[in-house]
């Protein structure tokens, strides 16, 4: 009899913590997807904010570079206004683009990759 009482209450406790895992691990992955939105409509806002304000991002076929500028705003870089060099040669050219990628914000150019931060300031995105 005493050995059916404490199988009880570990099948008990262990119920108790089963359902606090599924609680807990449910509870995190709401606010992982509530983080994650508001991350989105951050970069959506600056990617908004940098086109607003002219800035320019220029690139080209073929560069792993550009690609990870790119990948920095992940689908917000669908804002963006950007310039494929590789199309558009003298473009770049006669706007003093000679290595990528490089953005024009507010008539200045900035070589290389940038964060979202830094466009931020840049660009006066606050």
């Amino acid at each position: 009899m005493r050995g059916n009482s404490i199988l009880e209450r570990r099948v008990k406790i262990a119920l108790f913590f089963l359902v606090f895992v599924l609680a807990f691990s449910f509870t995190l992955n709401k606010m992982n997807n509530i983080t994650g939105a508001a991350v989105i409509q951050e970069r959506n806002n600056l990617a908004k904010c940098l086109t607003e304000n002219g800035a320019t991002l220029f690139i080209e076929n073929n560069c792993p570079v550009c690609d990870e500028q790119k990948r920095i705003f992940s689908s917000s870089s669908k804002y963006l206004n950007f310039i494929d060099c590789s199309e558009n040669k003298e473009y770049c050219k006669s706007a003093g683009i000679y290595s990528y990628p490089t953005w024009i914000i507010h008539d200045q150019l900035f070589v290389d990759i940038h964060s979202l931060e830094d466009l931020k300031l840049i660009a006066g995105c606050i």
